[in-house]
């Protein structure tokens, strides 16, 4: 049972240690060069790599897979490197770090007005797209 003399609205920060990004990005090539799967931990953090999928779509629909590398877990933390366009391209990158508070700067947190007026925002805009 929630206790009443707790507020739920503060945010709770827990330290972490983040990975340099640098080094995030070598073992991610290395392990992309070796191209065998992988799963196993970086400094703490769970980290996998999946090789691209040679096999062909078993349906006409289906999207052959790329290289994938991933690093963290999310929501808290996440970095991957996905070779959409071949492996013998530059990856795209992406990087989740929303929930991340650095140098203790919280976000400033959104009204329920604000919240709701972008919400109507995205579903006016998810009407036009169906036009």
């Amino acid at each position: 049972m929630p206790n009443p003399n707790v507020s739920y609205d503060n945010p709770v920060i827990v330290p972490v240690y983040l990975p340099d990004f640098d080094d995030i990005r070598r073992l991610a090539e290395e392990l992309h060069v070796r191209n065998q799967p992988y799963a196993g931990e970086y400094k703490g953090w769970p980290v996998c790599y999946q090789p691209a999928d040679t096999e062909p779509p078993a349906e006409d629909w289906s999207v052959p897979l790329w290289s994938n590398f991933q690093i963290g877990v999310w929501p808290i933390w996440s970095v991957t490197f996905d070779w959409e366009d071949g492996d013998d391209q530059p990856p795209n990158i992406g990087i989740d770090n929303k929930n991340i508070v650095i140098n203790g700067q919280l976000p400033r947190r959104k009204s329920a007005d604000e919240l709701l007026a972008e919400i109507e925002q995205m579903r006016k805009q998810s009407e036009t797209i169906a036009m």
